[in-house]
């Protein structure tokens, strides 16, 4: 599901899982490097992002990078800044028992990156419909 509203290029995916767990997934910074394809490593104090969280990320074309998180609801909704840039917002929204849908929403200019996103969904996606993801199996 693709849109184009107020400025910005939305992608999403239906998710056979609850909101908390997807929620976690897109949260918890010891896993952006399985589910984002353009983050290699990520160097943050928090593991679970809040509204302050800022740290570095290193591209997958390995360049390092400084990260802001510019807005965060618990359970709803991030985004985040990288470098001077507006990045992506990160959207939960429940659907029912055991589904929702995860959006991911950017800058008009910056459509091409959808080919990321939907990528990145189909990551999560996988992690989440198999929850708990291998990494948080053996804490």
């Amino acid at each position: 599901m693709i849109a184009f509203k107020d400025g910005q290029t939305t992608t999403g995916a239906l998710i056979m899982a609850d909101a908390d767990i997807v929620w976690n997934i897109i949260t918890d910074t010891h896993l952006w490097p399985q589910w984002g394809p353009s983050v290699s490593v990520i160097e943050c104090a928090d593991r679970f992002i809040n509204a302050t969280s800022r740290g570095r990320l290193q591209t997958s074309l390995g360049v390092w990078l400084p990260f802001t998180i510019t807005a965060f609801e618990d359970i709803h909704f991030w985004s985040w800044r990288i470098g001077a840039i507006e990045a992506t917002g990160h959207r939960v929204r429940k659907e029912g028992d055991h589904q929702c849908i995860l959006t991911f929403s950017m800058p008009w200019w910056s459509t091409p990156y959808i080919v990321v996103c939907n990528r990145a969904l189909r990551h999560i996606k996988k992690m989440a419909e198999s929850y708990p993801p291998p990494d948080m199996q053996q804490q």
